[in-house]
């Protein structure tokens, strides 16, 4: 899924692991040596290290992806290090495997290694953006082939200028859809349709059509991501060109390059992410309804009784 990410500066890339009796990969010589992932520079420490292992966590504020540095010290594993080995977990977030595990050395790719994850820090945030969310205080570490789980912590007035002037959190303007369940209701029933409806803050089940639609606004963007799934015994007419947002006298135009009307059959399903560019914040909105048709009849009808609102919503408050 596409991101969309402003382009923010972070602080000054500082490199620090846990404590070791071997000589620690300084900040330049690792900015210099990987400049891939320079922008690696918030650095999370651990208290328990191996004693056979120089181990590294660094995440791009950026991006809000994470990486240790392993270095082996005084032994070499018999058994070769795949990403499956790895797992991280956030805090507020879940757990995620390496997505690989890059040598660091190619005279001696054994010796140490870097291995990023892909992870989801707030479920609550992914599950509204689909964004991973802010980076957690903390992570836990386990390597398969260690009897021990490794906690990283950052220091929090790192962490709390961070938040300040990188968190995706704060920078995110989320909303939540609103639907009259009363009026939605007896529109279906007048239309032939069953009268299910089931409505919460980004899903919608109408008549054996479900839909979700996750919306923020991050930046001059506006992000719209919708999944229509068509379980019932009717014919759905999508026009992706026709989900247009109404604020107030303004109109905003998806950013699209698929044009004319989609057909989904019973079983079928549209997945499509809109993006447009709002002039300014914006409170709330609405998605026309002319968007969606469902055949119910000879003729088709919208889905939808009136056009689809979306307002505002707090994030939940984040904790020190």
């Amino acid at each position: 899924m596409r991101y969309i990410i402003p382009i923010l500066f972070a602080s000054g890339f500082f490199f620090a692991c846990q404590p070791s009796h071997e000589k620690e990969t300084s900040a330049l010589s690792f900015q210099q040596k990987y400049p891939k992932f320079s922008d690696y520079s918030l650095e999370y420490k651990t208290t328990t290290p191996p004693d056979d292992m120089q181990i590294c966590l660094f995440a791009n504020p950026l991006t809000a992806k994470v990486l240790i540095y392993v270095r082996q010290t005084d032994k070499v594993y018999n058994t070769p290090f795949s990403p499956e080995m790895f797992s991280i977990i956030a805090h507020e977030g879940g757990r995620a495997h390496a997505t690989e595990i890059i040598p660091a050395d190619s005279t001696h790719p054994e010796l140490s290694y870097i291995v990023p994850f892909d992870v989801v820090h707030d479920r609550w945030f992914y599950k509204k953006t689909g964004l991973p969310g802010d980076l957690s205080l903390s992570y836990s570490l386990e390597i398969e082939n260690l009897d021990q789980v490794l906690n990283f912590e950052i220091d929090k007035e790192h962490y709390r200028q961070y938040q300040k002037n990188d968190g995706l959190t704060k920078l995110t303007t989320l909303y939540n859809t609103y639907v009259d369940t009363a009026a939605q209701k007896s529109y279906q029933l007048s239309n032939g349709l069953s009268g299910f409806l089931h409505a919460d803050d980004t899903e919608i089940s109408s008549a054996g059509i479900n839909l979700s639609l996750q919306a923020y606004q991050l930046s001059d963007s506006l992000k719209l991501s919708v999944k229509i799934v068509n379980h019932s015994n009717y014919e759905l007419l999508i026009q992706p060109d026709v989900f247009i947002l109404k604020s107030g006298s303004m109109l905003l135009q998806p950013v699209t390059s698929r044009t004319g009307m989609i057909q989904l059959r019973k079983g079928d399903r549209f997945i499509q992410d809109f993006i447009y560019f709002p002039e300014q914040e914006i409170a709330q909105f609405a998605l026309l309804k002319e968007g969606i048709q469902v055949l119910a009849d000879v003729n088709p009808t919208n889905l939808l009784i009136e056009n689809l609102q979306f307002r505002r919503t707090e994030s939940p408050p984040q904790g020190d």
